[in-house]
């Protein structure tokens, strides 16, 4: 239950907290059900705690490199993907402000949207924030820009041919 959504760094060491609580507490029901002097049961359960809290920890240095080996996306990475100082979405701010607000919106609404079904709405909403952008960080107007020139030559192309007398349905 504690595992349900982590967003934050500090929530992890949380559940590191929770889980040495909860180790601490097993050691000492196991120490007095089998009758162990308390000075045993104590120094158990400090070792016990300890490692819990030091599990928190160490799976928070680890985490980037589980989610590179695996191909998972945690909620904190989705977070820090969507974080306005990257350099796409800082590019995309400045070089066209309304197109940003608008994915801005598009990500608020794919987050209700998500949320309504039962889907991942912090991944809607990064993925509605960034709807414009191509993976390999141009973005789509680019892209278009250079298929308009394209089909424009393409149109010149087929006019040439038709002053010439080339059926251009046939050579298509």
């Amino acid at each position: 239950f504690l595992l349900d959504d982590i967003r934050t760094r500090s929530k992890l060491i949380e559940v590191g907290g929770a889980t040495a609580f909860a180790m601490a507490a097993v050691t000492a029901a196991s120490g007095l059900l089998a009758f162990d002097p308390w000075d045993y049961i104590e120094q158990n359960c400090l070792l016990a705690g300890a490692s819990g809290l030091t599990a928190g920890f160490i799976v928070l240095g680890i985490l980037p490199f589980v989610e590179k080996a695996f191909k998972i996306t945690t909620s904190m990475t989705l977070l820090e993907l969507a974080d306005p100082s990257q350099p796409l979405l800082r590019r995309l701010a400045m070089e066209a402000p309304g197109t940003y607000n608008h994915s801005q919106q598009v990500g608020m609404i794919s987050e209700a949207a998500a949320e309504a079904i039962g889907a991942n709405a912090l991944k809607a909403g990064l993925q509605g924030l960034k709807h414009l952008t191509d993976p390999d960080l141009k973005f789509r107007s680019e892209r278009r820009k250079k298929k308009r020139q394209t089909q424009e030559a393409d149109d010149d192309d087929r006019d040439q041919a038709e002053d010439v007398g080339v059926d251009v349905k046939k050579a298509l």
